[in-house]
């Protein structure tokens, strides 16, 4: 057994205090140092929220970066996906401000140079100049770079390099070694807000495409249908009457069919215009209950089905067109979805608002369908229901007309749709 004098206890106790203090180091810098590094990571992240779009992000984080480092030039290099060439993607921090032009030197993957070393690994690397040739060595002398640290940052779909060049912080790769999960999330994020917007930018493309080649298909088709309708009612005439009363109901099928046709067309013109925005509102004294009659009797079926129903000034001032559209859509909807029942259209004209009611005593709506109800629906297959475009024509035909359609469960069962619009009177 060996005994162990009182100095040997002392070393090894001053031994564990330095490993406990190496390790305290290793995993947190410094006891010294925990304050700055969490305002440096907070700095970091905090460049999330300094704009709208990622190149007001990457610039803060590129500045909290060159502040973080007390360096003077901080770039992001990017591979490029066709020839994986490294290239520095803008915003650049150098000199101490933002600036959008960088250099167009660009770094081949074959290379042995300090960003395509970095690229292949995850830790902080440093290379102390000056660089004789190569493009490496143009571009850190169009940088301005002496000593220049080089960490791999982003994903492995897209990969990306921090370069910083000649930091001022003595703990410079420790501290950027402490931050590059922070930036390397930093720049993930602001890579996939950059995709997400470049697919919001090709949808909205595809949709004005769409709605362009809707609108110029629907303004075609309107002049052939014409000409058919004007023919079909031309034969109705008494002079070119059929004597078999076969070709009478014949005739008077097809033009049901153009004229249900050409309601279609016009919808689908509609429809393409709200969504250009470009439908124009033509305001003019109007009188509502006259037009709500109107509605119903141009509506096959309805006058067997409504009740008009109205009260106050008869003239309004607001777009006649636009709102005969919207009763049509609306006295439509409840003959497909509410045959059979009791409905009536109610319309108040008041100094300031105009509001109508369209009621049904129907089987109602599904609660499923409410959340979508104003939305463009196709219609079950197999189904005559229309383009699926009444419900959401109406809502933007009111809106065009800074109005609210919105939606209710007629008492005792039922739907009830209620339009309000200004009344533009002096």
């Amino acid at each position: 057994m060996f005994l162990r004098t009182s100095a040997e206890e002392e070393k090894d106790r001053r031994h564990g205090a330095r490993d406990y203090q190496m390790t305290l180091f290793d995993h947190a810098e410094s006891p010294r140092l925990r304050p700055e590094g969490a305002a440096r990571r907070y700095a970091v992240l905090a460049s999330l929220a300094a704009g709208r779009d990622g190149r007001a992000m990457l610039a803060a984080l590129m500045t909290a970066v060159g502040s973080a480092l007390a360096a003077p030039t901080v770039g992001l290099l990017r591979a490029n996906p066709e020839s994986g060439r490294l290239e520095i993607a803008p915003p650049l921090f150098g000199s101490g401000r933002i600036e959008d032009v960088v250099p167009a030197v660009s770094l081949a993957p074959g290379d042995d140079t300090l960003p395509q070393r970095a690229l292949r690994g995850r830790s902080v690397l440093v290379e102390r100049g000056p660089r004789t040739a190569g493009d490496w060595a143009h571009l850190c002398s169009d940088l301005g770079i002496g000593t220049a640290m080089a960490v791999s940052v982003g994903t492995s779909a897209v990969p990306g390099v921090l370069l910083v060049g000649d930091p001022g912080d003595p703990q410079a790769a420790a501290t950027l070694g402490a931050l590059r999960t922070d930036v390397s999330t930093a720049v993930t994020i602001v890579d996939r807000l950059r995709e997400a917007d470049r697919r919001s930018e090709r949808a909205a493309e595809a949709a004005s495409l769409s709605a362009d080649l809707v609108a110029i298909v629907s303004h075609e088709l309107r002049t052939p249908l014409t000409s058919i309708i004007g023919a079909l009612q031309t034969l109705q005439r008494p002079e070119f009457a059929h004597d078999d009363p076969a070709a009478a109901d014949l005739v008077q099928a097809a033009l049901n069919q153009t004229d249900r046709l050409k309601v279609l067309v016009d919808d689908l013109l509609v429809a393409s215009r709200l969504d250009r925005h470009v439908l124009p509102v033509r305001m003019r004294p109007v009188d509502v209950a006259r037009l709500a009659h109107e509605a119903v009797a141009g509506v096959p079926g309805a006058a067997e089905v409504f009740v008009v129903l109205s009260r106050g000034d008869a003239a309004a001032v607001l777009d006649g067109d636009h709102l005969g559209r919207i009763l049509r859509n609306l006295i439509e909807n409840v003959l497909r979805h509410a045959p059979g029942s009791h409905a009536q259209i109610r319309a108040e004209t008041r100094p300031d608002v105009v509001e109508i009611v369209v009621s049904d005593t129907g089987p109602g709506i599904d609660e499923s369908v409410l959340p979508r109800l104003f939305e463009r629906s196709a219609p079950p297959a197999g189904t005559d229901g229309g383009l699926g475009l009444g419900l959401a024509i109406a809502r933007g035909l009111a809106e065009a007309m800074e109005g609210t359609i919105d939606h209710a469960e007629t008492p005792g069962g039922g739907a009830t749709f209620r339009v309000e619009l200004p009344n533009r009177a002096p």
